[in-house]
């Protein structure tokens, strides 16, 4: 019966065991089914949101709203009032602060007073709410006394001392602080206000300006200011937002919204940037700035400067890091902005933006169709009549700019840079008589230009700046930036100079008119360019991602053509090299019909070729379209006329072997490579331009200066740049010891290379001290001499101080003839210094052992040649001093009796005026005949009638009276010649007739020479030289010369035809 029992009760136990884990399973598996469940419900409800938030996102997407964003509209709002509202509100008030001037147009700039009312409040920490708000959707009821576009609703604490302390301190402007607050409103309106939900967007939804019109350039960044430790009686916490707003304003950048928030832990960990939830923190105020404006992203990241603060005063010490930062990065007064627009905007959504909770609409049922979410949204709108605006933007405007100043070569990248960045979207750029005319469109129009500084630099890191803004309580350092840099030697300074733009009438065809005239082709115009002539070459920039991108690439290559064609060049070695810039021109061809466009001026643009055509890349029809955009809100293509010496093949020299700029390289910059190219091109976007729209790269005392050789005259520019004739130029050479035969014939040489004509040469004894004094002040304005060699540079030009010349001393001087003939002989010169020349491997006709005896003096301007050309044309009356027709022979030849080996000889050489065989190689080849003769010039002059007449210059005709003063004296010598010839006189050079009836056409050769047997070793001179002559040119044969028959005649010839001998033995008496 026990062990019965016992089985029982273990049966029993066991049964009770097995109910209780079957219990058990049961429970498990409910428990179970019930977080599936639930889990399942989850996952329906994150489905459903999801969705819905797409959904949302699209219809927000359809509507335009700029403000929203999927990530950021859907977080928790910004508390925008203190606690210390919910706690009591006997020390605060409330009031309306204006923001821009009383009755001006939207979003007019604020005044002074009104950013400085916010800054002192902000920087004592009075402010616990504000919010900067359009009149117009404030209540009537307290915007009656508002005339201005937008208004600061302040809540502030009015009890405190500091308050009071406050009221009777004057801002900058004279106004008192207690005039700024006189506005009160109702606390509780005011937090009404302050606290109200946002709106998606800033005014319509439907406008061009917040559509996302494809036009329109202008970004808005979001900006969080440094907190000042409160209470803060600092003078740079008091200036700093004053600062940063009017430094904005002068970078065309306007404050689109201001707000004052306190957020919690939840709304400052929704921040979506790194620099936001650093700044941001839940137990302090925040000061929210909307900042807008045409690039206004790469500005604000540009005057800020670097986020340590300690580096930024090392490296941009006016950065505003640098001056209103702390000592860590924590302390900048701003952070580090977004890297890109897509960032910065959901920044601005963050902070200005409404909010959509979806909380609200989640539910079980299935997901809703999107146009009831379409119309849910915009339900949320229209019901919601508490939203709030918190951007004020004014409408896309088009608006004209006129810059009326003329800026150099030197500070064109900043003007344009600036003014293509400030803009917003250029429809056009063009010169004008008077600058630069600009048409863009931009919101707001030119409102911005009162507080705007159009052409400074865009890109501001680095560097000091200068600007007169300060309070009255400290000197803050500078901010404003009014001048355009230039590089000093060793460092860098700044000039002091504001280029003023006003606003002007809009022209009726948006200064998009192009010309289609074809150019007729003018071969003359190659061949003037070959002698000499300025080229011209117009450069075109594709259009850029970016208005940003376009104006950063236009700085880039200005900056790399002026150091490698501008003021980067060493002006006295590159005579006449410097490159000058004539006008810009920018043009939006996606608002030019292409069909509408001339066939001519397509054809033009077609012709520009980029760096991998002008390596032979790709073939010539790669290029065709580049001027005309891909795709809308592009930059414009802007194009560029240069004009220098040479220009078309150094700039194709430079593109292909120098130029590392990667844009250039890589297809974004294209050029004209021809003469013509540049003609049409010209024709097509410069036409209407009556004067160079900027001045002169470097100033016409630089020897640099391609204006001091080439100046634009004519009765257009198109005719100045293009002339349409050839015309010869006189220049002057002055050849002096100690190598005067070297420096002849060196001379000689390149002018016969380089096609010169002779037009006059003389040699002298030394130079009259009017003439030396001219030449010296030339040298000393150049660069050459100073002051203090006067009188060393008196000894070598001859020029004697005493009444006796040195007798041994001679010089000559050449008068050239050639189209370009001043630059030209200067670029042949070079430098003063021979050794200099050396130094820069720049190959020179100077020879000689300093600057002072350098070999060859050369006139470096077409004015100083005219005065140099006069003086030696009055000299030389006193050279042909001939007798009367019949006169007895003035004069006689004298040796010392210790030196009577030596004898004279007088030569004659005649040139028929229609051969192409000048005086230039008969001289060169008859010094060098002479020279193996054994014999050396004691007097020379030579005149040339043909080339004379083909110049343009007035100073010619002097020269043609010297010429027919020649001409005189030697009828007068052979009329008394011809009576006692003796029979040896008709050499075989033609005879003493024929060679003077040839030599009256104008064109002769007189030279005295010197040595042992003169008279035979100078017939046999003439005879090589006429026979290396006509080995050279079969047409020399037609050349005729003379020489003295006997010693006895060539004493006569030399005395009656020479005043004077220079570094003979022989005198005349």
């Amino acid at each position: 019966a026990a062990a019965a029992a016992a089985a029982a009760a273990a049966a029993a136990a066991e049964a009770a065991e097995r109910e209780a884990a079957a219990a058990q399973q049961r429970e498990a598996a409910e428990a179970k089914a019930r977080q599936e469940a639930a889990a399942r419900r989850e996952e329906r409800k994150a489905a459903f949101r999801a969705s819905r938030l797409r959904s949302i996102s699209e219809a927000a997407a359809r509507h335009c709203l700029p403000l929203f964003d999927p990530t950021v509209s859907t977080g928790p709002p910004l508390p925008s009032v203190s606690k210390a509202l919910g706690a009591t509100h006997t020390t605060l008030s409330a009031f309306l602060v204006p923001w821009g001037a009383e009755g001006a147009r939207p979003c007019s700039p604020p005044l002074r007073e009104q950013i400085e009312t916010i800054s002192f409040l902000h920087s004592r920490g009075l402010l616990h709410g504000m919010m900067m708000l359009p009149t117009a959707s404030l209540p009537q009821t307290l915007s009656g006394s508002i005339t201005s576009a937008a208004a600061l609703v302040v809540i502030a604490d009015s009890g405190c001392s500091v308050w009071k302390n406050l009221q009777d301190e004057q801002l900058t402007s004279g106004t008192k602080f207690s005039e700024m607050s006189t506005r009160t409103i109702p606390l509780e309106e005011a937090q009404k206000l302050v606290s109200s939900p946002l709106k998606f967007w800033a005014g319509e939804p439907t406008s061009a300006t917040e559509a996302g019109h494809s036009e329109n350039q202008s970004e808005t960044v979001c900006v969080v200011l440094r907190t000042p430790h409160y209470p803060s009686n600092s003078d740079l916490d008091k200036a700093a937002l004053l600062t940063v707003v009017t430094s904005l304003q002068e970078m065309g950048v306007s404050v689109a919204g201001m707000r004052v928030i306190f957020p919690d832990e939840r709304s400052a960990a929704n921040a979506p940037s790194a620099g936001l939830r650093a700044r941001v923190s839940f137990d302090r105020p925040a000061l929210l700035l909307a900042l807008r404006g045409p690039s206004a992203l790469t500005i604000w990241r540009s005057i800020l400067g670097p986020a340590d603060p300690v580096l930024a005063r090392r490296t941009d010490p006016m950065s505003l890091n640098a001056r209103f930062g702390g000592e860590t990065r924590s302390e900048a007064l701003s952070p580090v902005p977004p890297s890109n627009a897509a960032r910065a905007q959901a920044d601005v959504v963050w902070a200005f933006g409404g909010r959509c909770q979806l909380d609200g609409i989640d539910s079980d049922d299935d997901v809703a169709a999107d146009d009831d979410v379409d119309v849910h949204l915009q339900c949320l709108e229209a019901s919601d009549p508490r939203r709030l605006p918190a951007l004020a933007l004014a409408p896309l405007q088009r608006v004209a700019v006129e810059l009326r100043a003329r800026v150099s070569f030197a500070k064109a990248a900043s003007a344009l840079s600036g003014m293509l960045v400030r803009l917003g979207h250029v429809v056009s750029l063009c010169g004008t008589p008077e600058g630069l005319r600009a048409v863009a469109e931009r919101e707001g129009g030119g409102m911005f230009l009162s507080q705007c500084r159009l052409c400074d630099e865009p890109a501001l890191g680095g560097g000091s700046r200068s600007s007169s803004t300060s309070t009255s309580r400290v000197e803050i350092p500078p901010a404003r930036w009014t001048g355009l840099q230039a590089a000093d030697e060793g460092s860098r300074s700044e000039i002091m100079e504001t280029l003023e733009c006003r606003e002007v009438e809009v022209p009726s065809d948006l200064g998009l008119r192009v010309e289609g005239r074809l150019s007729a082709k003018a071969d003359f115009l190659e061949e003037a360019c070959r002698l000499g002539e300025p080229e011209v070459v117009v450069l075109g920039l594709r259009p850029q991602a970016s208005v940003a991108a376009g104006s950063s690439l236009l700085q880039e290559v200005l900056l790399s053509l002026l150091d490698q064609f501008g003021t980067g060049r060493s002006s006295s070695i590159d005579v006449g090299g410097v490159v000058d810039l004539i006008g810009v021109r920018a043009l939006d061809f996606s608002m030019i019909n292409r069909q509408e466009l001339p066939a001519g001026a397509a054809g033009a643009l077609d012709s520009f070729r980029d760096y991998a055509q002008l390596v032979k890349r790709v073939s010539e029809e790669a290029t065709r379209g580049w001027w005309s955009p891909s795709q809308p809100g592009r930059s414009p293509t802007i194009f560029l006329c240069l004009r220098g010496d040479s220009l078309i093949s150094r700039l194709s020299q430079f593109f292909i072997k120098e130029w590392k700029l990667a844009p250039a390289t890589g297809g974004e910059v294209l050029c004209t490579t021809t003469v013509m190219a540049a003609r049409q091109a010209y024709r097509t976007l410069f036409g209407g331009l009556s004067s160079p729209s900027f001045a002169e790269t470097v100033p016409r005392t630089n020897l640099g200066s391609l204006a001091r050789f080439n100046p634009l005259e004519g009765p257009t520019l198109e005719d100045a740049l293009f002339p349409n004739k050839i015309s010869s130029d006189l220049t002057v050479a002055v050849l002096i010891p100690p190598k005067l035969d070297l420096a002849l014939f060196r001379v000689l040489t390149s002018c016969e290379q380089q096609e010169f004509t002779l037009a006059s040469a003389v040699m002298w004894g030394g130079l009259e001290e009017r003439l030396a004094r001219t030449i010296f002040e030339q040298e000393v304005s150049d660069g050459h001499l100073s002051d203090s060699d006067w009188s060393t540079f008196c000894q070598s030009v001859g020029c004697s101080q005493s009444s006796e010349p040195d007798a041994n001393f001679k010089c000559i001087s050449l008068a050239l003839a050639r189209p370009q003939a001043v630059k030209k002989l200067a670029q042949l010169c070079g430098h003063g210094d021979p050794s200099l020349n050396q130094q820069q491997l720049k190959a020179s006709l100077r020879i000689g052992k300093d600057r002072i005896f350098n070999g060859v003096r050369c006139a470096t301007s077409p004015e100083v040649a005219m005065k140099w050309l006069s003086s030696l044309s009055s000299s030389d009356r006193q050279v042909f001093a001939a007798p009367e027709k019949g006169g007895a022979p003035p004069r006689s030849l004298s040796i010392e009796e210790s030196e009577r080996f030596l004898e004279c000889s007088l030569i004659v050489f005649a040139l028929p005026p229609d051969i192409d065989l000048g005086l230039v190689r008969v001289i060169r080849q008859l010094q060098t005949s002479l020279g193996e003769q054994g014999l050396h010039t004691v007097g020379l002059v030579a005149s040339d009638r043909v080339s004379l007449s083909n110049t343009a210059s007035t100073v010619g005709l002097d020269l043609l009276e010297m010429n027919d003063r020649l001409l005189a004296s030697l009828r007068s010598w052979g009329e008394h010649r011809l009576q006692h010839l003796s029979p040896l006189a008709t050499t075989a050079g033609g005879g003493a007739e024929a060679v003077l009836e040839l030599a009256g056409e104008g064109r002769v050769l007189v030279v005295a020479c010197e040595g042992p047997v003169a008279v035979e070793r100078g017939r046999q001179a003439c005879s090589s030289t006429a026979a290396a002559l006509h080995n050279e040119d079969p047409t020399s044969k037609h050349v005729l010369w003379y020489t003295s028959p006997t010693a006895s005649d060539a004493a006569g010839d030399v005395a009656w035809m020479f005043p004077s001998l220079h570094g003979a033995k022989h005198h005349i008496v």
